[in-house]
């Protein structure tokens, strides 16, 4: 397996062309073979090779149709997996498959493998509550996870009841430099500002549900503006609000 971060929303993402490079040295191609072609070349190179590798290539975080398309293969039998928060709606010939929450079980077993099975079943209840207080996303659980793992004179339910408190939730799902409130801000400043919007408004709904009409009705603009500006926040859990 072969994994290339394709750094989507970062300000400089990686380049079709640089990943092709990167691809083309980890294949086993010498850096002065590189540079004696073209950029075409290389990816002709980069395409013949694929075809004959029975593997699968992760191009993870993608922000773009034009990083992804010219990776895709032409033949043979390796399988690309793109993920990306965006939908990629330019994309050809491709199995899209939305990845939602983790669920009660799934998120569960996420925590027994950080914290350790004995104290994870010893506070079902707990677990239940830091489970759905994350929303079922793996990177805050995985936070959660570390910050019990690393306290472990901390019950589960004294990280439950710091997760409980709205206004400080974000800053409470933080291990290191691993921050869940640095995910959702990045996400934020990449939204188109009639987008961003509209999830400041949305986040004003009482209650973890709300419908397209409302959004609509909410950020004064029509049906159809509404039901196109989700690909862009939908994956945006119910419960962040400014609150946080």
């Amino acid at each position: 397996m072969f994994l290339l971060s394709m750094r989507g929303l970062d300000t400089q993402p990686l380049s079709a062309e640089e990943a092709v490079l990167r691809l083309l040295g980890a294949w086993g191609v010498a850096d002065h073979e590189v540079a004696q072609l073209g950029a075409e070349e290389r990816l002709a190179r980069c395409h013949t090779i694929a075809a004959g590798l029975q593997a699968v290539l992760v191009l993870d975080n993608a922000g773009s149709e034009a990083q992804v398309r010219p990776l895709l293969p032409r033949e043979g039998r390796q399988m690309v997996v793109v993920t990306s928060r965006r939908t990629l709606v330019g994309l050809e010939g491709v199995r899209r498959m939305e990845l939602g929450a983790l669920t009660q079980q799934e998120s569960t077993s996420l925590l027994r493998s950080v914290v350790g099975a004995g104290r994870v079943d010893a506070e079902p209840d707990a677990v239940r509550s830091v489970t759905e207080l994350c929303g079922g996303l793996p990177l805050a659980l995985r936070v959660a996870a570390n910050c019990a793992a690393t306290r472990p004179s901390w019950s589960l339910r004294r990280l439950a009841d710091r997760l409980t408190d709205e206004d400080r939730r974000l800053d409470s799902l933080s291990a290191g430099d691993l921050r869940l409130n640095t995910a959702f801000s990045l996400s934020y400043s990449r939204l188109a500002p009639e987008t961003a919007r509209m999830f400041r408004l949305v986040s004003l709904v009482p209650g973890q549900d709300f419908s397209v009409p409302s959004a609509a009705v909410l950020a004064g603009v029509s049906l159809a503006t509404a039901e196109d500006a989700p690909s862009g926040w939908a994956w945006w859990p119910c419960w962040v609000s400014p609150r946080c």
